[in-house]
């Protein structure tokens, strides 16, 4: 038999990313982040915040929530994040979007991904 070990700390690969600073991120999008909220989010990373200016989000495709909904980032690829909003009064809503963080810090949005393709009958 033959066993081989990893060494510890091993990780897998990943693309050459920059971590997301969280802090301009969401100064950007009218979000204040909770005080535990890391400074950057590597690959998998989250972080959440309230809304405190619901118009910085309608440019980037959230539109709906107001002031005090619950925001939630995840890093979720290289320089891509996932904004969540959502709330539950006045009425429940959630909306989601993914933004791509350039080097310069500006940020737009990535298209939604196409439904898969219906099984052929």
């Amino acid at each position: 038999m033959l066993f081989a070990a990893a060494p510890h700390g091993v990780r897998a690969q990943q693309p050459d990313a920059l971590p997301v600073p969280v802090l301009a991120m969401a100064e950007k999008l009218g979000v204040t982040p909770a005080p535990t909220t890391p400074r950057e989010l590597e690959l998998g990373g989250s972080a959440t915040g309230m809304v405190t200016d619901p118009q910085k989000l309608a440019p980037y495709g959230i539109k709906r929530v107001h002031e005090g909904a619950r925001v939630t980032f995840t890093c979720v690829g290289p320089s891509r994040v996932r904004v969540e909003a959502d709330e539950i009064e006045p009425v429940a809503v959630r909306e989601v979007v993914t933004l791509k963080i350039e080097g310069d810090g500006s940020m737009t949005r990535v298209p939604d991904r196409p439904p898969p393709p219906k099984p052929p009958m």
